[in-house]
């Protein structure tokens, strides 16, 4: 089911390239490591949420540069 947002109550946060690169590592280890087919499921719904959250602040920050293109904070972002 798709949640909907409301984007005025969005906040942003750069997401941390090593941190998340840490995260990866992390879940593809548990990956290897999983001994059944829910425990498996349930790391890939880990990994999922981890991609949604990138593309959701990526997402933020591109609109908040549409919204105004001279903000070169959200422009840097992109």
């Amino acid at each position: 089911m798709i949640q909907y947002k409301n984007f005025k109550n969005l906040f942003y946060e750069r997401v941390s390239y090593e941190n998340t690169e840490k995260m990866i590592s992390f879940l593809v280890q548990k990956l290897s490591n999983c001994k059944s087919e829910n425990a498996y499921i349930e790391v890939c719904k880990e990994i999922i949420a981890l991609q949604n959250h990138i593309e959701e602040m990526y997402d933020y920050a591109d609109i908040c540069n549409i919204r105004n293109l001279e903000d070169n904070f959200y422009k840097e972002e992109i």
